[in-house]
């Protein structure tokens, strides 16, 4: 995947300036373009940056998070369980069920 893309990710890490770029570091990348292409009213792209350009970037970030988080147990133990565990002690506590000592 890495060397398939290595022009895309030369490119993102000449023109994000993140010293030694490499594919682990595209989160930050996307994330950036991602929140300002949803906030595009007041937030624009940089002007290395365009759609064809994020279309890569984007199916590289999906293809790589696949691979990140490809197997239930890896989802889980990145805090599936403690999320839900969390979410369900606050539904309790806040229609007056609490688990706790009286």
């Amino acid at each position: 995947m890495e060397s398939d893309n290595k022009d895309l990710i030369h490119y993102l890490g000449e023109h994000s300036q993140i010293p030694d770029f490499q594919l682990y570091m595209l989160w930050v990348v996307y994330d950036n373009l991602f929140c300002m292409l949803q906030h595009n009213d007041t937030h624009r792209w940089p002007s290395w940056m365009n759609s064809s350009i994020f279309d890569r970037v984007q199916k590289l970030y999906d293809a790589s998070s696949r691979m990140k988080y490809h197997t239930e147990l890896l989802r889980r133990l990145r805090g599936g369980s403690f999320i839900r565990a969390f979410a369900m002690e606050t539904f309790q506590h806040r229609d007056g069920h609490n688990s706790g000592a009286a």
